[in-house]
């Protein structure tokens, strides 16, 4: 008679068992993965913001340097500019002048950048032709400010400098009339021209200022010339109106400014401002070692 050995298996629960280990194990490896992944597309977008943020503080210092030495006017409009200051001041005159340019060559809106900069005595920089084809609006005033942050550095590299804008991600914005750069995350890439800093207002304390030499802490205006006349030159004409205003610098108060390249962030939202929650700023991204949000 022939005996028949029963054939062992797996009993119900060591099946149960068996397969809730693997979904673990593979629960934790995707955990794993999204969180390399996130870091990973974090440290790329801290990177972009922070070449954006070098680029545009080149074309900045150079901006501010044709102010104080009055090349981006003809003799006549520096004669003009500097006899509609109070007592023919002329650290007034290049403090005002410092504003027009900036203002002109770093507009944050696009009606900012197709309108005319008038200073002392009706002296007039020109709108940039080169911000003429650009459209009249945007889906939001980030991504405003993100399509003139492209056609701003843009310029600057076929002006023959080192930046070049294929190393950074590019797209176009939500109306697909315009490049902007982009994050990792796909979102455009914006600046502000005057930061104030946020709510805290950061930029007014360590490190970014030194509060003990009693001076006026704004780049633009080191002596404080224009805090203390600022009817020289109309605020409306060079801060930013509608939009992003609430963001930005609005008045000749003497506290430190300057411009920001920022990321909405992993969360794609921008928050109240966008100098809050998760978003990279490229002035603190400048500071080694620290990160931008």
């Amino acid at each position: 008679m022939t005996t028949r050995t029963r054939r062992g298996g797996f009993t119900l629960i060591e099946l149960i068992t068996v397969i809730g280990i693997l979904a673990l194990m593979a629960a934790i490896t995707a955990a794993g993965v999204s969180k390399v992944r996130a870091t990973q597309m974090s440290k790329v977008t801290d990177q972009t913001v922070t070449k954006l943020q070098t680029a545009l503080d080149q074309q900045w210092k150079a901006a501010c340097d044709n102010a104080a030495s009055f090349k981006a006017l003809t003799a006549s409009q520096q004669d003009t500019l500097i006899n509609n200051c109070p007592k023919k001041d002329r650290e007034l005159a290049a403090a005002a002048l410092a504003y027009m340019i900036t203002r002109r060559e770093f507009p944050q809106t696009l009606k900012e950048a197709k309108d005319d900069v008038v200073g002392p005595g009706g002296v007039t920089l020109k709108a940039r032709a080169t911000f003429a084809s650009l459209p009249s609006s945007a889906a939001n005033a980030q991504e405003e400010s993100a399509i003139l942050l492209y056609a701003i550095l843009a310029e600057q590299a076929n002006q023959g400098m080192k930046f070049n804008p294929d190393d950074v991600a590019q797209g176009m914005d939500t109306n697909g009339t315009s490049r902007v750069f982009k994050d990792a995350w796909g979102m455009p890439i914006m600046f502000v021209r005057y930061a104030s800093g946020g709510a805290g207002n950061e930029l007014n304390a360590a490190p970014y200022i030194n509060s003990s030499t009693g001076l006026s802490q704004d780049p633009l205006d080191p002596k404080g010339k224009l805090k203390a006349n600022p009817s020289v030159l109309p605020t409306t004409n060079v801060f930013p109106s509608g939009g992003s205003a609430a963001w930005t610098a609005s008045a000749f108060d003497g506290t430190n400014r300057q411009p920001a390249v920022i990321s909405a962030g992993a969360n794609k939202d921008w928050e109240n401002s966008p100098y809050g929650g998760d978003n990279p700023v490229g002035y603190r991204l400048r500071r080694e070692g620290n990160k931008g949000e």
